[in-house]
């Protein structure tokens, strides 16, 4: 079981990390906006939103389950079943990212207009998509073979330093205009570079793992199993945010997408310490076969949920008063972002009052269980958005993520509750005592 020193040191060193990768980034938006205005940040939010989810897509959900299978794979000498399954889902990666090559551009051209230039902008996006894709492929499988600190830094400062050398880059070389689109060119460029370098290095790993069972063919069903609703799960949860700005096109201009976008940029770095809770403590609870009265998975869950609820007020707190300070250096424009800014706030803490249900209902095989809740979500944020956005713009916006987060939430929670017998909630330890009392 993972000590709550240990949790709390591992965690709070990625989040320092992820401080100065932010600092960095936080820096670049300053620039955008300050020397290139508000629209292009506008841009450029939308531009990224796209990136990453291209980024989720790619690995079909392997980059999700890799932490799992990986620490299953290690733990029982099974170096060919691992290496087996790296093979298939760095291979279908590329492969994704060359029919998105292929075919994406003439279906975004359908979806946006041309103020998001998406469509020209479409073959450095799959690219740079595709390198961030490797990148966090590689990285769940080192945390899992607990290099989590090398596996963690890819996200966390690696990526805003190569970010920030590409915008640097691009104002050097190139008029206002087009530095935005030049500089994802650039970033292709780098995220294939530092890509490049984290696969050997798994794969330099991995392939020092001793073999003592091969690979079972029903295994390679198993890992599709688990790995097609984790494409939905890992696209929705870790990147709500950038779903949500995708949505909101329709609705706000490029200056109220990047008030939006900036808002819910410091919600996500407020929050990356819980997230880091979770991507320690996550795999060793997948090796478990927990069941109602399985102790030990239900006070890892409890630890787990209480650094992290504990973490998540600590950060979210300090950074609703630290937030208006940040935003001042944007310029006044951006002074309106504080209020959706503390709206925001509240949704990484509702995910982690209702406790990681969808890893629940996975080890009970049932992981497609989790997606009518996604549904759910998804469409009390479209309805939200309609009705809330056209009068509130950006605040409408923050409110509408904020139902919608609880909708998806407390449904998901019902029902794994349901299904599995188990609850995973912050509460559930306040009512075993209230049971034993």
């Amino acid at each position: 079981m993972i000590s709550t020193r240990r949790l709390f040191s591992i965690s709070a060193f990625a989040f320092l990390l992820r401080l100065c990768g932010a600092g960095i980034m936080l820096g670049l938006q300053v620039l955008i906006a300050q020397k290139l205005g508000s629209t292009q940040l506008g841009l450029y939010a939308v531009l990224l939103s796209i990136c990453n989810i291209v980024a989720v897509i790619l690995p079909m959900g392997f980059q999700t389950i890799a932490s799992y299978f990986a620490a299953a794979y290690a733990n029982e000498q099974r170096g060919h079943a691992l290496r087996q399954f790296a093979i298939q889902a760095f291979t279908q990666t590329v492969v994704m990212a060359v029919l998105g090559l292929l075919f994406g551009a003439q279906i975004l051209a359908l979806t946006f207009n041309d103020q998001f230039r998406v469509a020209e902008n479409w073959p450095v996006i799959v690219i740079a998509a595709l390198g961030l894709a490797l990148m966090q492929l590689s990285a769940s499988v080192l945390i899992s073979l607990k290099a989590a600190l090398t596996g963690l830094s890819g996200d966390t400062i690696i990526r805003p330093v190569i970010s920030a050398i590409a915008l640097g880059v691009a104002f050097y070389f190139f008029d206002p205009p087009f530095v935005i689109e030049k500089m994802f060119f650039y970033l292709a460029i780098g995220f294939m570079i530092v890509a490049t370098v984290y696969v050997a290095t798994m794969a330099y790993r991995i392939w020092q793992i001793p073999n003592q069972h091969e690979l079972l063919s029903a295994e390679r069903k198993r890992w599709w199993f688990y790995a097609a609703p984790w494409t939905i799960l890992a696209l929705a949860s870790d990147f709500f945010f950038d779903l949500d700005l995708l949505l909101l096109t329709p609705y706000l201009d490029l200056h109220s997408l990047a008030i939006f976008g900036i808002a819910s940029r410091l919600v996500s770095l407020a929050s990356y310490g819980v997230n880091a809770i979770y991507a320690v403590v996550l795999p060793n609870l997948f090796k478990t076969a927990p069941s109602p009265a399985d102790h030990l998975f239900i006070s890892q869950i409890q630890n787990a949920n209480r650094n992290a609820v504990a973490m998540s007020l600590l950060m979210l707190t300090g950074a609703i008063f630290v937030a208006p300070h940040i935003l001042k250096f944007l310029g006044e424009e951006f002074a309106i972002a504080a209020t959706p800014f503390a709206i925001l706030c509240l949704c990484p803490l509702v995910r982690v009052v209702f406790g990681p249900t969808a890893l629940v209902l996975s080890i009970h095989q049932k992981p497609y269980s989790s997606l009518p809740p996604v549904v759910v979500g998804f469409a009390t944020l479209i309805i939200c958005n309609n009705f809330l956005v056209p009068s509130y713009y950006v605040t409408g916006a923050a409110i509408s993520a904020v139902i919608a987060t609880t909708v998806w939430s407390f449904s998901l929670w019902l029902l794994a509750v349901r299904k599995t017998g188990i609850d995973v909630s912050i509460f559930s330890g306040f009512f075993a005592r209230q049971k034993m009392s």
